[in-house]
């Protein structure tokens, strides 16, 4: 009877003990890894301190090449060299929004005349401001399309602006 009651003590289904423990991973072997390998110095040419690719070494009076400036997608002349090619006026076309909260905003085309290429953006703004019903320049934002917001203390020539280009009037949102 006794060994019938151990029998019922445990069910059919249950998994026997183990008698030995399982035994843990493999580690990795405790050897020092090598040291990585040294980096590679420039090819230089025959010349001490000549690197490939700059020439013959004979353009030691050459003055380095200037880099236009890139706003945006568009590639800008320097901007004193744009004002002696782009003397007088320039007239703007200034693109403005349809706001229906504002009636002096209804999708017009305003024009200026600008006295000079070295005028900036914010003197554009201030005479923007009586046309557009005293709107303070604080909130007018002038976009270039492939080119971006143009900042108030650039000029015209910085941004290399001729006449007739279209200038789109956004407002600034608080």
């Amino acid at each position: 009877q006794q060994q019938q009651q151990q029998q019922v003590a445990q069910p059919a289904h249950a998994i026997p003990a183990m008698t030995q423990p399982i035994p843990p991973p493999p580690m990795m072997s405790q050897q020092a890894m090598p040291p990585p390998p040294p980096l590679a110095a420039p090819a230089m040419d025959a010349e001490v301190g000549q690197k490939r690719g700059r020439g013959d070494g004979d353009d030691e009076d050459a003055k380095p090449v200037k880099q236009k400036l890139r706003i945006g997608e568009m590639e800008l002349e320097e901007e004193n060299e744009w004002l002696s090619e782009n003397p007088g006026t320039i007239d703007l076309k200034i693109l403005c929004p349809d706001e229906a909260k504002d009636k002096n905003l209804n999708g017009q085309t305003i024009d200026l005349k600008i006295e000079s290429g070295k005028e900036t953006v914010l003197k554009i703004k201030q005479e923007l401001k009586p046309l557009l019903g005293n709107l303070a320049q604080g909130k007018m934002k002038l976009e270039i399309k492939r080119m971006g917001f143009l900042k108030d203390a650039n000029s015209l020539a910085y941004y290399n602006i001729k006449s007739g280009t279209p200038i789109h009037l956004h407002l600034k949102k608080r």
